[in-house]
């Protein structure tokens, strides 16, 4: 049922690096879609809402490196950077939406769709990685 890892950082970076590329090209396919049937500034709003998703995707991978290599001299101190990894995401995800769509002006709807497809690609990732 657990991810078990031979070499957890190896293994984290690797499935990073596939995850940063599925959640490229997924949206890239999605801004695409939006360049053909609505415009360009629909299209950068979806791929500022993917930026979003990478940025905090990436934080995530960080900080479980983190707290892997943490775990091996204090089990508990990996918790807390687990946690503070969780908050540390909220925020930037809040931030970067507010300066999206506050700042910026992009247009709501396709920048909500590019952080959402992409994230969902985050999530096919999850589960391959589960069934292996």
């Amino acid at each position: 049922m657990y991810l078990t890892l031979k070499n957890p950082t190896s293994e984290v970076a690797k499935n990073s690096k596939r995850l940063l590329v599925n959640q490229i090209i997924v949206g890239l396919l999605i801004a695409a879609f939006f360049e053909l049937k609505f415009g360009h500034w629909q299209a950068l709003s979806c791929l500022y809402g993917m930026f979003v998703t990478i940025a905090i995707s990436t934080l995530l991978s960080r900080g479980v490196q983190r707290a892997e290599n943490a775990a091996i001299k204090n089990p508990k101190s990996s918790m807390g950077i687990l946690y503070f990894g969780a908050v540390q995401r909220f925020i930037t995800a809040a931030v970067l939406f507010i300066i999206g769509l506050g700042l910026i002006e992009f247009e709501p709807l396709p920048l909500v769709v590019g952080f959402g497809v992409t994230q969902f690609a985050y999530a096919l990732n999850f589960i391959k990685l589960k069934k292996n």
